[in-house]
């Protein structure tokens, strides 16, 4: 997706993954495409929160417990 961005703004790739990335040429058309769609309703409720840690029980709570943990290692080097 950020190769297409940079394409459609003329920006240079930033790097090189995204130079090498496929841009997204499927997805886009000459034309619009007006025909009319059926919105679908929600499946999840959007003020729904997860429950609190205290709640949890067995792999569930390790992880939430694990989540909430600060990754020391570095950017992005949590497990």
């Amino acid at each position: 997706m950020i190769r297409t961005i940079e394409q459609i703004l003329g920006l240079p790739p930033m790097n090189i993954m995204d130079a090498t990335a496929t841009p997204m040429f499927e997805v886009f058309t000459g034309e619009a495409d007006f025909t009319s769609y059926a919105a679908l309703k929600n499946q999840i409720p959007l003020d729904e929160m997860n429950p609190p840690v205290s709640a949890l029980s067995g792999s569930t709570k390790r992880y939430a417990l694990e989540s909430a943990q600060m990754a020391l290692k570095g950017i992005d080097a949590g497990d």
